[in-house]
């Protein structure tokens, strides 16, 4: 799937929307720190979001909605402040909605 990754999309853009894809958080897609939009929903991934999510900086729109996700969202989400839209639902998350998303003063879509 990395190589996948690698070649049919630019950079700052990853869309892998619904395509049946299981298993853990693509840590892959942690490594490209130019990513603007990444768009994993109407999958099958699973298991807690990494902590290493954090490293996506530059990230506007992140689409994680409609997997097997479980556990709180990690705090790293709070060093993504160029957020816009986040979109989580239809996960199994826990928790309690965490304070650190009203520090993040672009995020418009929730």
């Amino acid at each position: 799937m990395q190589h996948v990754i690698h070649l049919f999309m630019p950079k700052s853009c990853r869309s892998l929307m619904g395509n049946r894809l299981s298993g853990p958080f693509p840590m892959a897609l942690t490594r490209i720190t130019t990513l603007t939009s990444l768009s994993i929903e109407a999958n099958e991934f699973r298991g807690q979001i990494p902590a290493e999510i954090g490293h996506l900086k530059q990230l506007e729109k992140l689409i994680i909605s409609t997997n097997e996700f479980t556990g709180p969202l990690p705090a790293a989400l709070s060093l993504l402040t160029n957020l816009t839209d986040l979109r989580i639902s239809g996960n199994n998350l826990s928790g309690r909605v965490p304070d650190f998303l009203a520090k993040l003063t672009k995020l418009g879509k929730l």
